[in-house]
């Protein structure tokens, strides 16, 4: 776990999320704190991991299950000349959503549903 995250969500790891190991993929963690955000307890923990999504959706490079699900893609993204920051490259995943690899565009899906929460 990142950081603040670490300290402030532990027992909310422990109680959701102690299957999705480090070892599946740096991201999963937080991941499925992100994806348990209505169940959380821990109103500093909720804070937290808002605060990340809120980051990674002004920046994907902050968003490790996106980085690692949508590599390639991104790659194609930034070889057009897609600039990092300011969520031009989620920008780009989206306008090429129908052309994504399949683990790509279920994680792009996952961001855009957060965004549409307005996590910031």
């Amino acid at each position: 776990l990142m950081g603040k995250v670490s300290s402030v969500c532990r027992e909310d790891y422990e109680l959701l999320c102690a299957s999705a190991s480090a070892l599946q993929h740096p991201g999963a963690s937080i991941q499925c704190l992100k994806d348990s955000r209505g169940q959380l307890r821990s109103k500093d923990c909720k804070a937290a991991v808002l605060g990340l999504m809120a980051g990674a959706s002004r920046d994907s490079r902050l968003d490790a299950m996106l980085q690692s699900q949508c590599g390639r893609d991104l790659f194609e993204c930034t070889r057009a000349g897609v600039l990092p920051g300011e969520g031009r490259l989620l920008k780009c995943l989206k306008e090429k959503l129908s052309k994504l690899q399949p683990s790509c565009a279920a994680q792009l899906r996952k961001t855009v549903h957060a965004e549409a929460e307005d996590v910031r």
